[in-house]
């Protein structure tokens, strides 16, 4: 085009983008009206580009921090975007049943189920550990469960005892019963030696014991102090040492004098003795060993 082109009054030629083909002109481009025989400019469409002569846009330049058009992922490797909404973000949580944290990855409803039961169960061994391992003394100590005592009623004889007549204070103040022991006899002993008891009789009782047939004999004394009483009780228990158990004579809450018991865990068909005294009485019991505690504690004197 010549240096004048622009002094042309006739429509101009439109010319698109750099690198663009020209633009024709609309076929009416350029008509003479009947009115002024003068051509009119035809205004050019609107989708027409600006003239060549603007100056273009210069392109931003490229720097290593910020990746081009090309570089950036597509597809699935693409990011997610940064600024996305919260309702967008609850409405996404809702539909897939995840949360994301601010990493950004996502958590699935069976490790948020998980956790809630490892909870759980961390705040159950708690308690149970608290609860058995204090002591506040809150919990009363076990009430101990009372001693019972089963006294079973004492056998009685199942034949009579004999008839002894008349006699002294001792003779008749012998019992005639002992448990299921009766009195089957009561003899006198000789007369009385200077220095020696003033009474003496052998007595015999018999009964039933486990199912067969059982005797005591008893040996009674009366001497004329409690001191000589003692000695002779001392010398007819050393014979039978060591005794399986000793201890006092109590009448009415008041010690009276002591007894000894030899072999008394010993069976039906052995034979046990007791010692014992009672103010200036000297008894000596021997029969089977499984009755003879029961034997002496019986007797009535």
């Amino acid at each position: 085009m010549s240096e004048h082109g622009d002094l042309w009054p006739g429509p101009r030629r439109a010319h698109g983008a750099a690198g663009e083909p020209e633009q024709p002109l609309g076929p009416d481009a350029g008509a003479v009206t009947p009115d002024d025989g003068v051509s009119a400019p035809v205004s050019a469409p609107a989708s027409v580009s600006a003239p060549a002569s603007a100056e273009l846009a210069p392109e931003p330049e490229r720097t290593e921090d910020a990746p081009s058009a090309e570089d950036a992922p597509s597809g699935e490797d693409a990011p997610a975007a940064d600024d996305e909404s919260p309702a967008a973000s609850t409405r996404s949580a809702a539909r897939t049943g995840a949360t994301r944290p601010a990493d950004g990855r996502r958590i699935g409803t069976p490790v948020l189920i998980w956790s809630l039961v490892g909870a759980v169960v961390l705040i159950a061994v708690a308690v149970t550990a608290y609860l058995l391992l204090r002591d506040d003394g809150s919990q009363a100590a076990p009430a101990q469960a009372p001693t019972v005592t089963t006294t079973l009623p004492a056998p009685t004889p199942a034949a009579a005892p004999i008839e002894r007549g008349e006699g002294s204070a001792l003779f008749t103040a012998l019992p005639g019963e002992v448990r299921q022991y009766v009195l089957t006899s009561i003899t006198p002993v000789g007369p009385a030696v200077p220095g020696g008891a003033l009474e003496t009789y052998d007595v015999t009782y018999e009964g039933d014991l486990a199912g067969a047939g059982a005797a005591y004999t008893v040996h009674v004394e009366q001497w004329a102090t409690p001191e000589l009483a003692t000695a002779a009780a001392e010398a007819a228990a050393a014979p039978l040492a060591p005794a399986s158990s000793t201890g006092e004579v109590l009448v009415a809450d008041a010690a009276t004098g002591t007894f000894s018991l030899f072999g008394e865990d010993g069976a039906a068909t052995e034979t046990g003795t007791a010692v014992w005294t009672n103010s200036t009485l000297v008894l000596q019991a021997s029969g089977p060993a499984l009755d003879i505690r029961n034997f002496y504690l019986a007797f009535g004197l």
